[in-house]
């Protein structure tokens, strides 16, 4: 809904202005800097969510952010009331939208008629006719023919004035006669008023007639407790007034001091008396909140922004700085053999023992191993993937008649009528693509080696095959991340109650979109990084913290764009990672850390789409991996075709048990050591349509070997009878395929 209303706007007002949902209690439209900003509204009226945005686009293209500021900070006698400013206005702007879109005439009215029917103007039960001529002007213009608005002969006048007000200067000239002409004119105040302080006094005279015999004192303490309780109504109802008038000034038409830059100083303060305040206006900005979008329990949630693109731009480490950060740390490892050889007062250090350390960090023996015992593994799982493809294709055939005559079947033409030929057609393959995330967590520092060479077995099969992939891996900034020299603009707005991309860094370690350099460069320094030596680790490749969460409120840009690039049907988007999240980053003092303290929830809206994200309420959970599996629903929802599948590194058996007890939803004992035996003797076990994940798989990895991408030897005793070797050698040919769970898995989830 928020994205449609949000196009919807910017078409009405014929730019490109900034359309923000917020934690706002109604819409305003800030005309300086050209930001309309709107609540989350209930969707139970489509009309009602059009007038809304249509009067907010109004005020867009005919409020002049000049004319606010000047009339606030005008000289005290040449002020004109806000209530009376407002009502008027939002009569000239919501004729002359509707002018030009006719088509969202009948929103307005349909609006309008929601907004009577649930007595949005506190006019029920009342003789709107004996109101203020303020009220009744407002009425006139909200309500129109719902009602019937009278005006007297010396009303009149005002009131064709007001309604055919053309221009800031006639609205403003309007709006100051009209409230000259309030102060002189008590008949046309509001006498409903006197009405009920007429009632009250019948009442007080019928009490006192109908008990004749009540004493004094009772009488007395009666009227003490009377005066005291009017007293304190009257103070209540002043200071209400008072923020009335401070909500309707930051929410109205670009009126507030943040929106017009005025100082505090310089804000026009309007008068709390009644001459001043326009009732139905007043009535209808304290029952906006009642339009808004809450919770079961009726708050309305705190509203943050995901990761707008150009944040998603900024967080990127391009492979171009990974590689020369890669190359700076081995040439700091080569100036460091250097200067300790050339200290002279350590005997250990000479030429010898420099090209001994040299050769320590040399990994070219073991690349060139890695290389060939993976491509043959590749090459054999390539055609096996091929044969499942095709069988999978085979298996959903279908078969029809041709226009064209089966020759060998026309002598049959008087017995069967089936005379003719048969054509059948394949099931057409989808295209697929892979992006993934790797957690790069200081706690994955034992299991990075291994993860590392799964993915490079991961990455060479998709070569391989011909699928399209992208590797990022994540973690907290260390250091400054330089912005990404793409040609796009990196100064687009972001609001301020969007999360903070400050801390955040996702490095573009390995693609399919690499030139063959740059793919080969990628490969090898994975592969040495694999290794754990320092000399091989860049700047970027440092250890931190756990921002999944963060970068999954804007990853389906991500996505989106990585579909489009490669025109492919079926996106695999893949996180591996061995903990939960980090809190959300909050900007702008907006304090996030405890969600789980915050009663009325918390809703994250998506860039573009502006679709929100329910990730917290008082009766779920507010769990860091909770929220990650509502991201999660999210971007399935977002991006067409994706696959989501998630790999869980249990490090610890008690990080087996939790995984399994999150991923079954508290399955049983027995049902958990089943998961233990299948994890020992494959290495993982997996789960399906959990935790936001369409495929869900929990790696054992008790011990860092238990990961490892390298075939098992095959080894057997000299004196080994036939049996035993059949069995070495079934056991051997299963770990060549068993010891690269994520290319093995990855195969079967896209065959």
């Amino acid at each position: 809904m928020s994205e449609s209303k949000s196009l919807l706007a910017r078409l009405l007002a014929k730019e490109n202005i900034n359309v923000q949902h917020g934690n706002y209690t109604t819409a305003y439209f800030d005309v300086k800097n050209r930001i309309l900003g709107l609540p989350l509204w209930k969707d139970d009226d489509k009309d009602l969510y059009d007038m809304l945005v249509g009067h907010e686009v109004g005020h867009a293209l005919y409020t002049p952010a000049e004319g606010w500021f000047d009339i606030q900070s005008a000289a005290k006698d040449d002020r004109v009331p806000g209530d009376y400013l407002n009502v008027v206005e939002d009569i000239r702007i919501e004729r002359k939208i509707q002018e030009i879109y006719p088509g969202i005439v009948r929103s307005f009215k349909k609006g309008y008629t929601y907004l009577n029917e649930s007595d949005f103007f506190g006019i029920r039960g009342r003789d709107h006719n004996r109101m203020g001529l303020m009220d009744r002007i407002n009425l006139k213009a909200k309500l129109r023919d719902l009602i019937d608005v009278e005006f007297s002969d010396v009303e009149r006048p005002l009131v064709d004035r007001a309604f055919a007000a053309n221009t800031w200067e006639e609205v403003v000239e309007v709006a100051r006669e009209l409230y000259e002409f309030m102060q002189n004119n008590p008949d046309s105040q509001d006498q409903t008023k006197n009405d009920g302080e007429q009632q009250k006094q019948q009442d007080q005279e019928s009490s006192s007639q109908i008990d004749p015999t009540s004493g004094n004192s009772d009488e007395n303490n009666d009227s003490e407790e009377s005066e005291t309780n009017d007293s304190q109504d009257s103070q209540n109802d002043q200071s209400s007034n008072c923020k009335d008038s401070d909500d309707a000034d930051q929410q109205g038409s670009g009126s507030s001091e943040e929106n017009t830059g005025s100082s505090k100083d310089e804000k026009f303060e309007p008068t709390n008396s009644d001459e001043d305040e326009v009732e139905t206006y007043r009535r209808a900005q304290e029952n906006a909140g009642d339009l808004l979008e809450t919770n079961e329990d009726g708050g309305v949630p705190l509203v943050l922004h995901g990761f707008y693109r150009r944040q998603m731009n900024d967080i990127i480490v391009p492979f171009s700085k990974i590689r020369q950060s890669r190359e700076r740390a081995y040439d700091r490892f080569l100036e460091h053999l250097d200067a300790a050889v050339a200290n002279e007062r350590n005997v250990y250090a000479n030429e010898d023992w420099k090209k001994r350390q040299i050769d320590e960090v040399n990994t070219d023996a073991a690349y060139k191993e890695f290389i060939i015992e993976t491509k043959r593994v590749v090459n054999v799982m390539a055609k096996e993937f091929e044969l499942r493809k095709a069988a999978h294709q085979y298996s959903r055939a279908s078969t029809a008649r041709s226009g064209s005559l089966d020759l060998e079947r026309l002598h049959e033409y008087r017995t069967n009528d089936d005379i003719f030929r048969r054509v059948t057609t394949l099931a057409d393959a989808k295209s697929h693509g892979m992006v993934m995330l790797i957690d790069n967590s200081a706690s994955m520092h034992d299991a990075r080696g291994p993860v590392i060479s799964q993915v490079l077995n991961l990455a060479m099969f998709c070569k391989r095959v011909n699928i399209p992939f992208d590797v990022y891996s994540f973690t907290n900034r260390s250091i400054e991340v330089e912005r990404a020299d793409d040609g796009r603009d990196h100064d687009e707005y972001v609001p301020p109650e969007a999360l903070s991309h400050s801390n955040t860094m996702l490095t573009h370690v390995l693609s399919s979109s690499f030139n063959r350099r740059e793919y080969d460069t990628a490969y090898r320094q994975l592969f040495d990084l694999s290794r754990n030596t320092l000399s091989s680790e860049g700047q970027y490749d440092r250890m931190s913290g756990t921002p999944l969460n963060d970068i999954l409120t804007g990853m389906h840009l991500l996505l989106k764009d990585f579909k489009q690039k490669h025109q492919i049907e079926k996106t695999i988007f893949t996180v591996l990672t061995d903990g939960d999240s980090n809190t959300l980053s909050a900007s702008n003092n907006v304090v996030v850390d405890n969600l789980h303290k915050r009663r009325n929830g918390v809703r994250v809206i998506l860039d573009e789409s502006r679709r929100s994200v329910n990730l917290t309420s008082r009766r779920c959970s507010t769990m860091p991996h909770a929220v990650t599996t509502k991201l999660l629903d999210a971007i399935r929802r977002e991006v067409p075709g994706v696959v989501n599948v998630g790999y869980f590194v249990a490090n610890t058996s008690n990080d087996f048990t939790t995984a399994f007890d999150r991923a079954t939803h508290g399955g049983d004992n027995d049902q958990l050591r089943e998961a233990r035996r299948t994890a020992n003797r494959e290495k993982f076990i997996s789960y399906d349509d959990t935790l936001g994940y369409d495929r869900y798989f929990i790696l054992k990895a008790n011990r860092a070997k238990d990961l490892e991408a390298t075939d098992d030897k095959f080894k057997v005793s000299d004196k080994a009878k036939r049996a035993e070797i059949t069995r070495a050698f079934k056991k051997y040919a299963k770990s060549k395929k068993g010891n690269r769970v994520m290319a093995t898995q990855f195969a079967e989830i896209i065959s």
